[in-house]
């Protein structure tokens, strides 16, 4: 045997040392979110150019991930969270992609695409130059962004999504699967007839949504940012503080008598700053009439929001 290995030249080892780091630096690459643990959620923030761009940078790895649509497995790639909202639609992304590599040549935009033209983007090296499957709305605050192993394609989904815009994307899949013009206009329009009934995502009580604000936000602003209007009445919490435990998890429970006339101390709410005999929810002893755009910046105000 040692003779055998005596008579390798040793510049043959060289090259099979060269041979398996290569291998190594493949393995490496193809699994290094798994072996580094890339994260699997990030937040984007900026206007509709960076959002363009940093999708279209994020949906092409997750392509390049999948060796270009060679993978039969499904995966998700990437859980991304808007700092506001998705702003854009599915031509922006588009106009940013390699589109040789992955080629998005129909945005199908429905019932009417006559004002998005992606054909711009298709690649002599793929028979299906769709690749993209959109289904996201602008005022959305999270998408999905997966690979489908079935139809090699990267599908992309936004959140949230109601019982009317469920419906829309079901439409819109089978405009895509070949419904005929008329036929997909008409599903379309029968998603407009599906009521929509509202959601309370703070404390729903007695037909109202009771809502956490911010340090310093008024009512009028904390109602607003959740679609709906201050109610201009006398709201309170329960003595023993039990709305702003359910939406602080603080226990601390603390009874104020508080003039009416006193808009630097609304109530009920969270007080963030203070000594521990004021820190905690605090309800007011007696009836008053709420100040809908009152504040205190070391006060976290609850709300009460027409539903």
């Amino acid at each position: 045997m040692k003779g055998i290995t005596g008579g390798i030249p040793s510049y043959l080892y060289v090259i099979v040392a060269l041979i398996v780091g290569i291998i190594m630096l493949l393995m490496i690459s193809r699994y290094s979110s798994v072996l580094f643990g890339e994260k699997e959620e990030v937040e984007l923030t900026g206007g509709e150019e960076e959002i363009s761009r940093s999708l279209s940078e994020i949906i092409q790895k997750c392509w390049a991930n999948n060796r270009r649509g060679l993978e039969d497995d499904s995966s998700i790639c990437k859980v991304v969270n808007f700092a506001d909202t998705l702003k854009i639609e599915e031509i922006n992304v588009t106009e940013n992609l390699d589109c040789e590599k992955l080629p998005n040549a129909d945005c199908h935009i429905y019932p009417d695409s006559s004002d998005y033209d992606c054909s711009g983007c298709s690649s002599p090296y793929f028979d299906d130059t769709d690749k993209i499957i959109w289904l996201t709305e602008p005022d959305n605050t999270e998408v999905k962004i997966s690979y489908h192993g079935g139809s090699r394609k990267i599908v992309v989904v936004g959140y949230p999504c109601d019982d009317r815009c469920m419906c829309e994307r079901d439409c819109k899949q089978k405009c895509i699967d070949g419904l005929s013009a008329s036929d997909c206009r008409q599903c379309y329009e029968d998603c407009e007839d599906i009521i929509i009934i509202p959601t309370c995502e703070g404390y729903l009580y007695n037909g109202l949504c009771w809502y956490l604000g911010a340090a310093g936000q008024s009512c009028d602003e904390v109602c607003g940012e959740h679609g709906s209007a201050c109610v201009n009445t006398d709201w309170n919490d329960y003595n023993d503080c039990r709305i702003c435990e359910y939406l602080t998890g603080d226990t601390r429970c603390r009874v104020d008598q508080v003039a009416c006339d006193n808009v630097n101390r609304p109530r009920p709410g969270l007080t963030l700053i203070g000594d521990p005999l004021t820190e905690g929810c605090h309800v007011r002893r007696d009836a008053c009439p709420q100040i809908c755009d009152a504040s205190d910046p070391d006060h976290q105000r609850i709300c009460v929001c027409t539903f």
